[in-house]
């Protein structure tokens, strides 16, 4: 509800319910502020040179247009005032009785003009002009579908190096969002708290990031199987290697989980049971 001062109360008294996240710092054009830049800042200017570009290439495509040039022996007399005409479906002419100019092939031949289109030279400044945009926002080209035509398959490895622009610009964003998604969700708790009832308890929520290139599963998988039947690396470095993301916690309930599957687990002798073992004696008296 709200009160005679034009609030109400929210529910969380830690601060207001809103928040700013920055895209990009630091701002080119007002340093020392904590406000952020959108990532096409400063690369203006390259990106009406490709709006050029494609116009100019569109012109091209507009002006190659096949074009044909007849003769008035080709024309349909419509009629005295109505002008004349040219089927271009039609497929059969008479033969006319005349000789060709001097120097010529023959006035009743059909002139056929085609204009060049520049496809090459404009698709390689489109792609110049792309590639600087984007190196200018912050990202790598191989980030939006453009490869190095080399026709190989990428590992995770080589992917995240050439792709190392995007992932630094990736870095930095998460973490103008990762205190902000945190807050926020503190923030949510406590309003579903006050408004709704529950029992939840109002807390900062620990955020996560998937990783940018996942492994391949088929490479990782023939990776720990060698491992394992090398013997070359523990049960809980392979659950590290599969599961980086996760805590040691997690790990240690994993390894527990896969020694008892495996009946790796055995009894610390010390801590054995009293269990009856035949002696001497008994074998005598069994006799």
């Amino acid at each position: 509800m709200v009160d005679e001062d034009g609030g109400f109360d929210s529910g969380y008294d830690k601060g207001l319910l809103v928040g700013y996240v920055p895209n990009m710092r630091p701002h080119r054009t007002l340093r020392g502020t904590h406000l952020g830049r959108s990532d096409y800042a400063g690369v203006e200017p390259i990106m009406d040179a490709l709006d050029e570009t494609m116009t100019s290439w569109m012109r091209d495509l507009r002006l190659g247009k096949g074009r044909i040039i007849v003769p008035e022996v080709y024309l349909t007399n419509t009629g005295r005032g109505r002008g004349a005409m040219w089927d271009p479906d039609r497929e059969i002419y008479s033969a006319l009785a005349m000789l060709p100019p001097p120097g010529g092939s023959g006035a009743a031949e059909l002139t056929i003009s085609q204009f060049d289109i520049r496809v090459a030279e404009h698709k390689e400044t489109a792609r110049s002009l792309t590639a600087q945009i984007l190196r200018g926002a912050g990202y790598a080209v191989q980030s939006f579908g453009e490869d190095d035509n080399s026709g190989q398959a990428a590992t995770a490895t080589e992917i995240h190096m050439r792709r190392h622009k995007s992932y630094t610009t990736r870095g930095r964003k998460i973490g103008y969002w990762t205190p902000c998604l945190a807050w926020l969700a503190e923030c949510l708790l406590a309003v579903d708290r006050a408004v709704y009832g529950t029992k939840v308890v109002s807390e900062r929520a620990g955020i996560e990031w998937p990783d940018g290139v996942m492994p391949d599963p088929e490479a990782l998988s023939r990776t720990l199987d060698m491992l394992n039947r090398a013997q070359a690396a523990s049960v809980e470095t392979r659950v590290r290697m599969l599961h980086p993301e996760w805590e040691d916690p997690q790990v240690r309930a994993e390894v527990t989980k896969l020694r008892e599957e495996m009946t790796i687990n055995v009894s610390d002798p010390a801590e054995l049971a009293e269990t009856y073992v035949p002696d001497a004696d008994d074998d005598d008296i069994a006799a």
